[in-house]
């Protein structure tokens, strides 16, 4: 993993404090001029690097890397689980316009006491400041959590960056499988987008569907 990443997950994954459950990593390949996705996304061992930016006498392209991972916090007095979710453009992105999304969604639509606790955000720009975010743009409660930011202020673009959501269930365990999604919306256009959740899956949906591309992480744990 990147050395940005891990500082982010460095005391999370080195911690007796916490007990990393699930983590996984993908990569999906964009055509940098005209912003559509090239192949399918590939996915990454913890040890592997993301694909390097094709030299720009090529037909260029851009790399987003995203990864999620689920971290048990052990010093809680109820069952509660840090969801991460991380992206990093390797390259600079296609095309901008609109403000890109970045979501995580969990439980599966289960009704067995799983809730948010907390949650937070924020991306890296390529001129090393960063830029937290306050209350997200959109949240289903016991589901999902969306923050939406602007990729390019201009000449500087979004580097990386990463969403948190803080979950908790009240003793005793379920003792089910639940998914998780990571998902990031890149956007091209002035028009507002809305990220919608689904329980089933879970899913993470964008409207309207026009000028946007995503990719996404998922991983599954047993609450």
């Amino acid at each position: 993993m990147s050395s940005s990443e891990r500082s982010l997950r460095l005391e999370e994954f080195t911690s007796s404090r916490y007990v990393v459950l699930a983590y996984s990593r993908t990569v999906q390949s964009f055509n940098t001029v005209t912003g559509e996705p090239v192949g399918a996304a590939r996915p990454l061992a913890i040890g592997d690097s993301a694909p390097a930016p094709a030299p720009a006498s090529t037909q260029s392209l851009s790399n987003l890397q995203l990864s999620v991972s689920i971290v048990w916090d052990n010093l809680q007095p109820y069952y509660t689980w840090n969801i991460t979710g991380y992206f990093d453009w390797i390259g600079a992105p296609s095309q901008w316009g609109g403000k890109d999304q970045m979501a995580v969604a969990w439980a599966n639509g289960q009704t067995d006491g799983i809730s948010v606790q907390g949650y937070s955000g924020y991306v890296h720009m390529t001129n090393g400041t960063y830029v937290f975010m306050g209350y997200p743009a959109d949240i289903t409660p016991n589901v999902g959590v969306n923050y939406d930011f602007d990729e390019v202020v201009f000449p500087y673009y979004t580097d990386d960056g990463t969403i948190r959501a803080t979950i908790h269930e009240n003793p005793p365990l379920a003792n089910h499988s639940t998914n998780v999604v990571f998902k990031y919306f890149h956007t091209y256009s002035g028009v507002d987008y809305s990220v919608n959740f689904s329980g089933s899956g879970p899913s993470i949906t964008i409207s309207p569907t026009s000028n946007q591309e995503s990719a996404a992480v998922s991983t599954s744990f047993n609450d």
